[in-house]
């Protein structure tokens, strides 16, 4: 195993040397917010911030974190972001290997680790050296220790962690859904969670009602975009995409939880977002490489992650110039490749051939106990 931990930190720092250059490319935003969070005397800074600032569509707690990273480095903030957000992937990596081991109730194999690191490496380097979106980072590690909670039934730790990872990145609420995996306590877990939501954000609403301003803030709609490819050709974000996507979301997770796949949850309500969204960046991706290996890696019989490893094939065919995938021809492939990818999310367990996901609820109502949800 400790060949393997040699390998794939290799593959990270040459990944992170690769996405060095022009990297960064979206840390300003955090630059800006972090740096008027500290200044609560300057007009439009302190508890204004979201109100001067609707761009910055990150959570409180982002916004913090950001905070805390330029405070302490100053100019060096870039280099410290950098190497924050590259550590984040790291303890993501080790959280999806403890799920797969937890799962399984035995340590994981180097084959399987190899596997995971190799295909996670890359995306995670595009999201934290190249774009550096510190809130993605960190709603995605959060959210990756929120399915260990879950595997080792752990529901108030659940709670917490997702809790987090919305106050990271407000795309994260709709997995909440996973709360309901657990057989009890499920009104209370939820008030606590919803409670635990709201509590970051009303300092800055007390503070500022325009606070409010940011869930109205629109971002242009690509000409490349799946939205463009279902006949939605308005120039900015329509109306009604953002209450659009989570309530189809919550729809996608309910079905998943239905059906026996609650560890689908986070890659279904994703892959609605990717949809839906009027945006194609390609950080988006990421988060759906990382959901879709929570797929992967708690399928007892798959030795390679296959869902995840189609993600990424797909990401390189995405980011290809217009002038050899044309803009509408790649918003084409965009809507089909999800929509296909939400299929085999969504199809029973029990249709897979050789294949058994069984969620949470059934492991309390088995003879044996044990800590798994697998077959």
């Amino acid at each position: 195993m400790r060949a393997v931990w040699v390998v794939l930190s290799l593959w990270a720092v040459a990944w992170s040397l690769l996405q060095s250059v022009g990297g960064l490319y979206s840390w300003h935003y955090f630059v800006t917010g972090g740096a008027a969070l500290l200044q609560p005397g300057a007009a439009g800074s302190g508890l204004h911030v979201y109100a001067a600032h609707p761009e910055l569509q990150m959570g409180p707690l982002t916004l913090v974190v950001a905070a805390f990273i330029v405070g302490i480095s100053g100019p060096f903030n870039v280099f410290l972001a950098a190497l924050a957000m590259t550590a984040l992937g790291a303890l993501t990596l080790k959280f999806l290997l403890t799920l797969r081991a937890t799962l399984r109730g035995a340590p994981i194999s180097p084959r399987t680790a190899c596997y995971t690191g190799l295909l996670l490496i890359p995306a995670w380097s595009v999201l934290s050296v190249y774009y550096g979106h510190l809130d993605d980072a960190l709603a995605l590690t959060l959210t990756t220790g929120a399915m260990v909670a879950v595997a080792q039934r752990r529901p108030w730790l659940t709670v917490v962690l997702l809790a987090a990872a919305t106050g990271a990145k407000p795309w994260a609420l709709p997995f909440a859904v996973l709360l309901l995996a657990y057989p009890s306590g499920r009104l209370r877990r939820f008030a606590a969670l919803l409670g635990l939501c709201a509590l970051p954000w009303l300092p800055f609403l007390l503070t500022d009602w325009a606070t409010t301003s940011i869930s109205s803030f629109t971002i242009a709609n690509a000409p490349d975009s799946a939205l463009r490819a279902f006949g939605v050709a308005t120039a900015q974000t329509p109306s009604w995409d953002r209450a659009a996507q989570l309530f189809l979301g919550v729809a996608i997770a309910l079905w998943c939880l239905r059906i026996d796949r609650a560890f689908s949850i986070p890659a279904g309500v994703l892959t609605v977002r990717m949809l839906l969204d009027p945006g194609t960046n390609p950080y988006y991706t990421v988060g759906l490489v990382v959901a879709c290996l929570y797929v992967d890696l708690t399928m007892r019989r798959r030795k390679v992650p296959w869902l995840a490893a189609a993600v990424t094939g797909w990401s390189v065919i995405d980011v290809l110039p217009a002038w050899i995938v044309p803009d509408h021809a790649s918003g084409d492939l965009r809507a089909l490749f999800l929509l296909a990818v939400l299929v085999v999310l969504t199809v029973p367990a029990s249709s897979i051939r050789g294949v058994r996901d069984r969620t949470l609820r059934q492991a309390h109502r088995a003879v044996h106990p044990a800590p798994t949800i697998l077959e």
